[in-house]
């Protein structure tokens, strides 16, 4: 389920949507500091984010960005059937659609080969799942040419005991830690630019490494902000945390700097887990925020 290409400046951007999940666990667990009643004004304007009335609905979405003679590929998803999260998922009878990552590059035009760097805005499993393949039990790059940058923070803390205790698979090392011995890993500690109009900037909070990705071509400006935001309702009340966001005040503080940028650029955001079209602009009404999907 891939979107037509758009056009930032000579930015090209291509949204690529891997998998769509009913996500089987109970709002007040994924938001555990956001009272049930809260969601009810949400329900309303965002039908498509939700599965029940009282489960969330996911999308895991990844791009492709083409400018000046270069691919990048910004995360790589839920990936194939044997990855944990896809196994987990499917066990709890949960994905809706999966495993297209691969089949949709192929119908964009757009070989494992000709992608030059995979850029991971952190290293949760569901953004890491097509990193890698497996043959005869031996691991292999699946974008073969790439470099696969990622913060240094996130290869750091992901590393520890402490962090892969959250999550009840082991997926670094299926996913992430080979990449060191291919060598194909590349390592950011700061803000900078990937490629001409493309620059990535550190936005933590939901990981101690998060990065947005923005970019700025004639006079036009996009921002895809990872995880920063997972439901359009924290466009309107960034203080709402998920269950995944390892540093709940950074997160808020993130998310209000992230608003302020987007709006002072009137920038196009690109936001990895929200319903279709997934690209919207931040409006406000009655001096708050709030996601109106589209592109104007």
């Amino acid at each position: 389920m891939s979107d037509r290409n758009l056009m930032i400046g000579n930015v090209e951007i291509l949204r690529i949507v891997d998998a769509i999940v009913d996500y089987p666990f109970p709002l007040d667990e994924f938001y555990p500091e956001v009272p049930v009643e809260a969601w009810d004004p949400w329900r309303e304007q965002y039908p498509t984010s939700f599965a029940t009335e009282k489960t969330h609905r996911l999308v895991y979405t990844c791009y492709l960005l083409r400018t000046a003679g270069q691919t990048i590929l910004v995360d790589t998803g839920l990936g194939p059937a044997w990855a944990p999260l896809a196994v987990m998922w499917q066990q709890n009878h949960a994905a809706r659609q999966a495993f297209q990552l691969l089949d949709e590059l192929q119908a964009a035009g757009v070989r494992p080969q000709d992608v030059e760097m995979v850029f991971l805005t952190h290293l949760h499993p569901d953004h890491v799942g097509w990193n890698l393949l497996q043959e005869n039990g031996q691991y292999q790059l699946t974008f073969p040419r790439a470099r696969y940058v990622v913060h240094q923070a996130d290869w750091e803390a992901f590393h520890t005991a402490e962090m892969q205790a959250l999550l009840p698979f082991d997926y670094i090392g299926v996913h992430v830690t080979p990449l060191e011995r291919l060598g194909a890993l590349e390592l950011l500690t700061k803000d900078g630019g990937l490629a001409p109009g493309i620059e990535v900037i550190h936005t933590p909070g939901h990981t101690p490494g998060h990065m947005s990705v923005a970019i700025s071509s004639k006079g036009q400006h996009a921002i895809l902000v990872g995880d920063a935001f997972i439901h359009p309702a924290q466009i309107t009340e960034p203080t709402w945390d998920s269950m995944f966001d390892v540093d709940k005040e950074t997160a808020h503080q993130t998310r209000r700097r992230l608003l302020e940028r987007i709006t002072a650029d009137d920038a196009i955001v690109y936001a990895s887990h929200f319903p279709a079209p997934g690209i919207g602009r931040i409006v406000r009404r009655d001096q708050r925020t709030y996601w109106q999907a589209g592109e104007e």
